[in-house]
């Protein structure tokens, strides 16, 4: 009888569905300035804005500097970790630099070299602001850079700013500026609202060109926040740090949960950075700690900034829960190839690529997909285009990879760039889980 019983145990062990990868979404912010560079306020000020914001960690990126790292500013406060990095001034651009040690010295401003000695170093980069109009990145040649900036909570202000003044009178300008003063006074909430419903299409073009060129770049969410706007001998704290951590915020993708040591958990939060296992939401639009964006085939699975082996299909999964009327758009190499008006997609894919997830939220009840177009159902750029302000940007995830069967799961080769003479190469496993392991991105050395 037990052996008959141990015998239909194993079969069932056999038979039943694989469970599904263990994955943990931690809220968090990136590219924020202290008091040790143009910043308002202290690492404590800016532990206690985090928590309030509900915030599993936070980044700093004071300008030019790692002074906070070593005067031990690099630990848990209170629930929230704090991670030091710095952004550095070059001659390409801003450039933030993490995950280094604390007597690092770069020594240049030429960003190749800001780059190359960097990864030496231990550290990765990402391009701050990197299609703003104040502070651009001018060298798109350079290599082994991380990620970049996809959102940019200044760069979006400004351009609301930009909006406001774009009339040359002074008088009218000067009016439409106390108008917005006045309503952030009011309603400081229904302004930044305001200010993340804009969209810098140029930061996803700029990306996308990088996908489609075979480079593994990770997107990340920067709020770019100083709560410091100086007049005269009054400096105004606005927006302050909380209000703009409850406007942008980046979700780092763990294998394991965090466990509240902060030596372990650093390196669990750079390991998804360094692998672009983010995705980037507006959390004043709805919280989205249950966004899913996963790969499937033949018992494997993948998730953000993860590849995936193309043997005959890959099925790709969306679920989106959290927003009453969300819309999903489902992009290839930045070309859309599916949508849904719905909180889930499922999408089979036959051709390799990077594929990411935007997904929008509707502001108004009833579908957006117009039935009199026929059976064609519009694609989302076109309803962007035509009618932008029933749509809300809510999430933007970083690509899964699905490699062509001569690929293989780790990017080609090119994405190793050497280094230049003088700077020692750190060598690792030629596998993806290798790379993982060793927390290297996959796109640096």
């Amino acid at each position: 009888m037990w052996k008959r019983f141990s015998r239909w145990c194993n079969l069932l062990l056999l038979v039943a569905p694989a469970a599904a990868a263990p994955y943990y979404a931690h809220p968090g912010a990136v590219h924020m300035h202290t008091v040790y560079s143009d910043g308002s306020g202290t690492f404590q000020n800016l532990a206690a804005a985090a928590q309030a914001a509900g915030l599993s960690y936070i980044i700093t990126s004071d300008h030019n500097t790692l002074e906070p790292l070593r005067d031990g500013h690099q630990r848990y406060w209170g629930s929230v970790l704090v991670l030091v990095g710095t952004e550095i001034s070059t001659d390409a651009g801003h450039l933030l630099a993490m995950d280094l040690p604390a007597d690092f010295e770069w020594g240049t401003r030429d960003p190749q070299l800001v780059i190359d000695r960097v990864n030496a170093a231990g550290g990765f980069s990402v391009l701050a602001h990197p299609v703003s109009e104040r502070w651009p990145w001018l060298d798109w040649r350079v290599r082994g850079y991380a990620g970049m900036e996809v959102i940019n909570l200044a760069s979006l202000m400004d351009a609301d700013l930009r909006a406001v003044t774009q009339i040359q009178l002074p008088a009218r300008t000067l009016s439409r500026l106390v108008d917005l003063a006045q309503r952030y006074l009011r309603d400081p909430d229904g302004v930044m609202t305001r200010f993340t419903d804009n969209t810098v299409d140029a930061d996803r073009t700029r990306w996308d060109a990088l996908l489609r060129r075979g480079q593994q770049v990770a997107g990340t969410a920067g709020v770019d926040a100083h709560a410091r706007i100086p007049a005269g001998v009054t400096v105004f704290h606005v927006p302050t740090y909380q209000e703009a951590f409850e406007s942008v915020q980046t979700y780092a993708v763990t294998l394991a949960p965090l466990r509240g040591e902060a030596e372990a958990d650093r390196r669990e939060i750079y390991r998804a950075y360094r692998n672009g296992r983010l995705f980037l939401a507006y959390p004043r639009v709805a919280p989205a700690p249950e966004f899913r964006f996963t790969a499937h085939e033949a018992g494997r699975e993948a998730t953000v900034g993860q590849p995936i082996r193309l043997e005959e299909r890959v099925r790709l999964i969306v679920e989106a829960p959290g927003h009453p009327r969300p819309v999903i758009r489902l992009l290839r190499d930045g070309v859309e190839v599916a949508s849904a008006e719905a909180d889930r997609l499922e999408w089979t894919v036959t051709r390799p690529g990077a594929y990411r997830v935007e997904v929008y939220a509707s502001q108004r009840a009833g579908r957006l997909f117009d039935i009199r177009r026929g059976l064609r159902l519009p694609r989302v750029d076109e309803i962007l285009r035509a009618r932008r302000r029933e749509l809300r940007p809510w999430i933007l995830s970083n690509p899964i990879y699905v490699r062509g069967p001569g690929q293989g799961a780790v990017a080609p080769a090119p994405l190793f760039p050497p280094l230049r003479a003088g700077i020692p190469l750190r060598r690792s496993g030629p596998g993806y889980a290798a790379l993982e392991a060793a927390g290297i991105c996959c796109c640096s050395y």
